[in-house]
């Protein structure tokens, strides 16, 4: 697991996805993001995405397209497997 995902999650909450459960790309989007200090609105600006975007995947109401994902990742300066895996 990715070390800035890995130090933003509470012990009980890690021990759990440690056994076997992955977190969804909405939530490892909201951790890597808020670990940047970014906004929502900001980071879509540097993904070059609309914010609805980056709003949508953090809520779970859609799932990004591998081009948004390549964006993402690439804003957040981490591959695309630490959005999704």
């Amino acid at each position: 697991m990715n070390d800035v995902i890995q130090n933003s999650i509470p012990f009980g909450v890690l021990t759990f996805f440690t056994y076997g459960c992955m977190l969804s790309a909405m939530v490892k989007l909201k951790i890597l993001r808020e670990n940047q200090g970014l906004t929502q609105v900001q980071l879509a600006a540097k993904a070059g995405v609309g914010y609805s975007t980056i709003q949508k995947t953090e809520y779970g109401l859609s799932f990004p397209t591998y081009q948004v994902l390549d964006k993402l990742a690439k804003a957040l300066d981490v591959a695309i497997s630490d959005l999704v895996d």
